[in-house]
């Protein structure tokens, strides 16, 4: 225990360290002062407010205009470009998106049907087949379980769905993010009507990809039209394509990530083009 009378001056040998520690405490304490106090206390004027109406440095960028080719799907000539709004053509390239929606629709898809029966539901087996004890053999209840031949199967496969959640708000962002992956990528297409190719031959549809595509491109296309009911493709389009291995037609409301991604090309007539961006909500 340390006496009263040597306590002044333990104190006074502290003293020096403490005034250390105040000082670095008050430079630490100004390095969090904002920089208009900083300002103010240098004799600089503050900086003014932005006026009202100008664009703040947090505000995006505006949106980079966005075109794809305007294509005569019976001489491959280009007509000219047309304007796609941004907000569904000019999106940035999201990977975890579309590969999301992909495993969703994949787990959809799935049929779920697989089953087997267990020893309940397998037939017979009601009655032991011989007494707990005294025949030396092994022990048995039933000849329907899962170690006997003909017996039931142990924890089956049971009808069930595969289904997972997905957002309304991510399968639309996905599926404008694939639109955009295709025009960034000069693999969209627009015509104005694809009625030429509904003859109802896949010869014919074959012909005119030919014509259309790039040349040396694959003829993997993905084929937006109005519907089965529209004048710009119809059922004699589908029934063309349903011969073409390499060829599918979807109407706007059925456009999806995996059916766009699974394609190379793809080629939408103006009607399409039009009901995706209503679909989408584009202005």
């Amino acid at each position: 225990v340390l006496s009263s009378a040597l306590l002044p001056s333990r104190l006074a040998g502290l003293a020096p360290a403490l005034a250390g520690a105040r000082s670095s405490d008050s430079r630490w304490h100004s390095s969090l002062r904002p920089a208009a106090a900083d300002a103010g206390d240098s004799g600089e004027a503050p900086r003014p407010p932005p006026p009202i109406g100008a664009p703040l440095p947090t505000d995006p960028p505006p949106p980079t205009p966005v075109s794809a080719p305007l294509v005569d799907p019976t001489t491959g000539a280009t007509l000219g470009t047309v304007s796609l709004p941004p907000s569904v053509f000019g999106l940035p390239l999201r990977r975890d998106l579309l590969h999301r929606v992909v495993v969703w629709q994949a787990a959809k898809a799935r049929q779920g049907g697989g089953a087997a029966k267990n020893r309940a539901a397998v037939r017979g087996g009601g009655r032991k087949p011989w007494a707990q004890k005294g025949s030396g053999r092994a022990r048995a209840g039933s000849t329907r379980s899962p170690l006997w031949v003909g017996g039931g199967k142990a924890h089956p496969p049971v009808p069930r769905s595969f289904e997972i959640g997905c957002n309304k708000k991510v399968r639309r962002l996905a599926l404008a993010t694939a639109l955009s992956a295709r025009a960034a990528e000069g693999r969209l297409l627009v015509v104005d009507s694809l009625a030429c190719w509904a003859g109802g031959k896949a010869s014919a549809l074959a012909a005119g990809l030919a014509v259309t595509l790039p040349p040396g491109a694959r003829p993997s296309v993905l084929l937006a039209d109005g519907g089965p009911e529209a004048d710009d493709g119809g059922v004699e389009l589908r029934r063309a394509a349903a011969n073409h291995p390499l060829a599918e037609v979807l109407p706007p409301i059925g456009l999806n990530v995996a059916s766009i991604l699974r394609r190379d090309t793809l080629v939408m007539t103006r009607g399409a083009v039009a009901a995706v961006c209503a679909r989408l909500g584009a202005v």
